[in-house]
């Protein structure tokens, strides 16, 4: 019966209440979609008179899906799923327009924006990139919540819906004062790192689990918590400690960059896969596939030479 009803509905329809169901937000909803506050509030009147349920319980307030509503979208979305792989991919020609809304983790977006943003400019210069950068956790809330189109990050990230495509493979690299006894050695294998000298992020960076597997779980670390790359480059030109820096990141010209000494680490070498996250089937799925086009064409200067 529900699938009979959702025949009635084309695939516009159904986007509009899939993100609906996840913003929980008639206003940001209907601005995702491109669509008046008002038609969508028709649309769902609609829809659910057609699956003869109430789908979104409304007040004043807020926005809640009904249980019967969260059966019905998991329906919705497997039917939006299913039309996405036999959809066939975008002409070559096709523009992308208006806003394009990127997210990245902090150790990786000040570092990868820079070299993206040029040819994705020119590809779609009638394209406005709307960047944000915040933990992997908080993107993948954002993904779901339809406030990103896409997110790039280090994967995997689970199975959140999501659709990860790996774009490299980044290697680690390993930040030390430069007046440490390990900076004029010419090789750094794992067991070399000193316990007790690392300084690591804060909870919810992946580059805090990162650097604990580089260093098998180092039993001790630096009493202090980086919030960012820069400032955790900042504690080890101070002599602070060490720490295992993404290899983009350290490429970046700084004014501390003559108490800074780097080393590659050896046996084996760590690396993190960077890719791109998306919601195959949202309205702006079909746009983040023409920008993983041209990302992938792009060359980016990921190896490391110290």
């Amino acid at each position: 019966m529900l699938s009979d009803a959702l025949q009635r509905l084309s695939l516009r329809d159904l986007r509009a209440i899939s993100v609906l169901a996840r913003t929980l937000h008639f206003g940001r909803a209907a601005e995702a979609c491109g669509m008046a506050q008002s038609s969508l509030s028709a649309l769902v009147r609609r829809f659910e008179a057609a699956v003869g349920c109430t789908v979104f319980s409304r007040t004043s307030r807020r926005v809640e899906l009904s249980p019967e509503g969260v059966f019905i979208l998991e329906t919705v979305d497997r039917v939006l799923l299913e039309s996405a792989a036999l959809t066939p991919e975008s002409d070559e020609g096709e523009s992308v327009t208006g806003y394009v809304r990127l997210g990245a983790i902090p150790t990786l977006g000040p570092y990868l924006f820079p070299s993206l943003l040029p040819p994705l400019i020119d590809a779609f210069p009638e394209a406005r990139y709307l960047l944000t950068e915040a933990l992997t956790e908080q993107l993948i809330g954002a993904l779901q919540a339809d406030r990103l189109d896409a997110a790039i990050l280090s994967l995997p990230v689970g199975d959140h819906g999501l659709e990860q495509t790996p774009l490299f493979e980044e290697e680690l690299v390993l930040a030390l004062p430069a007046a440490h006894p390990l900076a004029a050695a010419p090789h750094v294998a794992r067991d070399d790192v000193p316990a007790g000298e690392v300084i690591l992020m804060e909870h919810g960076h992946c580059l805090r689990d990162n650097t604990l597997q580089v260093c098998g779980g180092v039993g001790s670390v630096v009493p202090a918590h980086a919030t960012g790359v820069e400032t955790l480059l900042g504690m080890v030109a101070a002599g602070v400690g060490c720490a295992v820096v993404p290899s983009l990141a350290a490429r970046i010209p700084r004014a501390l960059s003559e108490r800074v000494a780097w080393r590659r680490i050896h046996d084996p070498t760590p690396t993190r896969t960077i890719g791109v996250a998306f919601r195959p089937s949202t309205p702006s799925a079909r746009r983040v596939r023409r920008l993983l086009e041209v990302i992938r064409s792009t060359r980016l200067e990921t190896d490391f030479s110290s």
